[in-house]
């Protein structure tokens, strides 16, 4: 009897001695919810990674990035429909060292609009271009405001508050910063974007608050542009323009890159192409057959891209802005057998086009030629 009651007394000290184990502060707790993991220090979003123009950054949920050339990437959402008209927008430029006459291959560089930024004093007006008329012109003025940082670095800011083309509300901001490499021409069109698209100033100023510009690992070309002796000068009184070009440029009397046929054609094969075959290793350069009309610029490309049986109607063509010379031209790439881009501007109630095609392993130094020599068009009235 003695060893049973000792025998239930030790056991009634075990129970209570885990009991008070189980219970005690600090003892086997049940499991909570997991912590969530910190967000990175760019937030949520998708990273982009750009080394060849030298820069990186965090795009939001939901935005997609698109190539405008070599030298240019433009971001939006997802919901912005191909083909479709003017919207909210980031878009980044870098212009490398020795690219600088690259004038309409980079998205919203010239080289004179450059210059005219560069000059401007915080709360300066200027209008880029060249436009004589002053209600044109006030679509292209650019008030200079405070500078920022962008990566770590001073950039100088301009806005302007009716960008042409855009719809009534739109606000565009542009951002100028530069290194001995490259300069980079950033921004975004803000406030008024259609269904779906709408970008606000703050969200532009939170991805721009995650770019860091990497100048050291862009591509600088080393190609010498042709010298002023290599030039030749075409003129044509009737059409009235007149422009220079290479001269090791072969004249293509054959030509017929626009319906009407060329009033003026050029063309380079390279090593690779082969004859009567498409354009990949060489350049076409095209000058179209002035227009008189009353129409404007984009409702003539439109009636004239925008057939009722395209030829790929998987890819529709695409529209932007660019500036040669200080002069706005509207361009659009039509793509089927491979994809065209055309220049269109209206001049002395005239609708003037060019096509610029640059294909093979020397394409980028062909793109400067033709953006040199668009620059170099002087229009002359009759």
């Amino acid at each position: 009897m003695k060893k049973l009651t000792l025998m239930l007394a030790a056991t009634a000290i075990v129970i209570l001695a885990g009991a008070y184990f189980l219970l005690r502060p600090g003892g086997v707790t049940t499991p909570g919810p997991e912590t969530p993991p910190p967000e990175s220090a760019g937030g949520k979003g998708q990273a982009v990674n750009e080394p060849d123009l030298g820069f990186t950054l965090t795009l939001p949920p939901g935005f997609t990035a698109e190539k405008n050339g070599d030298f240019s990437r433009i971001y939006y959402r997802q919901t912005r429909e191909p083909g479709a008209g003017p919207a909210n927008f980031v878009y980044i430029s870098a212009v490398p060292k020795n690219s600088e006459g690259a004038e309409g291959t980079i998205y919203n560089y010239s080289r004179n609009d450059i210059a005219k930024l560069r000059s401007m004093q915080p709360g300066d007006l200027t209008a880029l271009g060249d436009n004589a008329d002053p209600d044109l012109a006030s679509y292209f003025t650019y008030k200079r405001a405070d500078d920022v940082m962008l990566g770590g670095f001073g950039t100088k800011t301009f806005v302007n508050g009716k960008p042409w083309e855009f719809p009534a509300g739109t606000t565009e901001y542009r951002y100028l910063t530069e290194f001995d490499r490259v300069t980079y021409i950033a921004g975004g069109y803000v406030g008024a974007g259609t269904e779906g698209s709408h970008l606000s100033k703050a969200e532009l100023d939170d991805i721009f608050a995650t770019i860091r510009f990497t100048p050291e690992t862009i591509l600088v070309s080393t190609a010498t542009p042709a010298s002023e002796g290599d030039r030749k000068t075409y003129t044509s009184a009737e059409a009235g323009l007149s422009f220079e070009y290479p001269g090791n440029w072969e004249e293509n009397p054959a030509g017929q890159s626009f319906p009407d046929g060329d009033l003026f054609s050029l063309i380079v094969r390279g090593e690779t192409q082969r004859p009567q075959t498409e354009m990949y290793d060489g350049v076409i350069f095209a000058v179209m057959k002035p227009v008189e009309t009353p129409d404007e610029v984009m409702a003539w490309m439109k009636e004239q891209y925008e057939s009722a049986d395209p030829v790929d109607p998987e890819r529709p063509p695409q529209y932007s802005a660019v500036a040669f010379g200080g002069i706005r031209y509207e361009k659009v790439v039509v793509c089927g057998l491979g994809c065209f881009p055309y220049y269109h501007t209206k001049q002395n109630g005239k609708i003037y086009g060019f096509l610029g095609l640059a294909a093979g392993p020397n394409a980028k130094t062909y793109e400067s030629e033709i953006s040199r020599i668009i620059s170099s068009v002087n229009y002359t009235a009759e």
